[in-house]
């Protein structure tokens, strides 16, 4: 069914997809995604130890459990701002926040994440609550 789309879009597209290049590139994403995933994972568990990992291994987010040592969510969460970085709570995605003083968290990996090592700002919030840390602000 044509619901007007034009003509040589629709053509393109079935030729992509006869071809079998729309799976290639399927795949193509499909790896690319989890290499990402692997290594937001591996830089989770460098910085921030005992973090629970769930979602599909090829999926372009994952949820983060990280430990009650880090929380409770909402001051994670400020000092995560001090910091510069921008996180997402999974409260914020109608789930109900955790009530055992763990951070959940929605993390995407469809992005390049930085070389190991390298991420901006991540020894601000990685330290667990009451370790101010060198860089803290009075």
């Amino acid at each position: 069914m044509d619901l007007g789309n034009p003509a040589i879009d629709q053509a393109v597209l079935a030729d992509f997809i006869v071809r079998g290049a729309y799976d290639r590139q399927l795949r193509r994403c499909q790896r690319a995604y989890r290499e990402r995933r692997d290594a937001l994972v591996a830089a989770l568990g460098e910085h921030f130890p005992g973090t629970a990992v769930s979602g599909i291994a090829a999926g372009l987010h994952i949820i983060a459990r990280l430990p009650e040592r880090y929380g409770p969510e909402g001051a994670f969460l400020s000092r995560a701002d001090r910091a510069g970085i921008a996180l997402r709570p999974l409260s914020d995605c109608g789930e109900a926040g955790p009530q055992d003083g763990t951070v959940a968290l929605v993390l995407g990996s469809a992005t390049p994440i930085w070389g190991r090592g390298t991420s901006p700002g991540a020894s601000g919030c990685s330290r667990p609550r009451g370790d101010p840390g060198a860089g803290a602000r009075a």
